[in-house]
């Protein structure tokens, strides 16, 4: 009863509860919720479905991520990496909500892809998210290529740390070329090190430490 409470805080620690207790019961119980006329519902459903990653849980949330509403999508799409080994059904539909869903879910799934262990992920991230309309789904890209230490993404890195009209993605870019360590980014870190604004600077000296 607590999953369809108006007050979000209630429903996610009830969330969090159930997905910690992992009953028996759980998945049989959340599963005819997707089909619930609350779109929270169908969302709460999702996310524990997610948590608990039994591989036939798969399937449902693959079908979540055309849900019509927004934040179920983007509960499904936030929840895939969970299910290992099953990359191949995986990426492609994570490319495609990168590329054509709304700013929120593209901004998920560049961060799922992020947690998704395979080499093509990172053409897919570089290519795509980087070249995003919104300002989070670069953010989030950038830094999955930093997590990812991804050393041939080092000159773009260092175009987005520059001129980036959004703060936040040059400071991920800046972070991401520490992690990624490249010794020919150091001028371009030093001479960020001075710029007035005191995030981006104080971010280009993390970087070069």
């Amino acid at each position: 009863g607590f999953l369809d409470h108006p007050v979000v805080a209630v429903r996610q620690a009830t969330i969090a509860a159930l997905s910690a207790l992992n009953h028996p019961q759980t998945t049989k119980r959340a599963v005819p919720l997707l089909r619930d006329g609350e779109p929270y519902v169908r969302e709460a459903a999702v996310k524990i479905l997610g948590y608990i990653g039994q591989p036939d849980n798969l399937e449902l949330l693959l079908t979540c991520c055309h849900d019509p509403n927004n934040n179920v999508r983007q509960a499904a799409i936030e929840n895939l990496p969970y299910f290992e080994g099953q990359e191949e059904r995986v990426i492609p539909l994570l490319v495609a909500a990168l590329e054509s869903d709304t700013p929120k879910v593209r901004a998920s799934a560049a961060r799922a892809l992020a947690d998704i262990d395979n080499n093509n992920v990172l053409t897919y991230l570089h290519h795509s998210a980087l070249k995003d309309t919104d300002a989070w789904v670069r953010y989030f890209a950038v830094r999955a290529l930093g997590q990812r230490k991804a050393r041939d993404c080092w000159k773009t890195l260092t175009q987005i740390a520059q001129f980036d009209e959004a703060n936040q993605v040059r400071i991920a870019a800046i972070e991401a070329l520490g992690q990624v360590g490249e010794v020919q980014t150091v001028p371009i870190l030093a001479r960020l090190s001075q710029v007035e604004e005191a995030d981006l600077a104080h971010a280009a000296l993390m970087a070069l430490g």
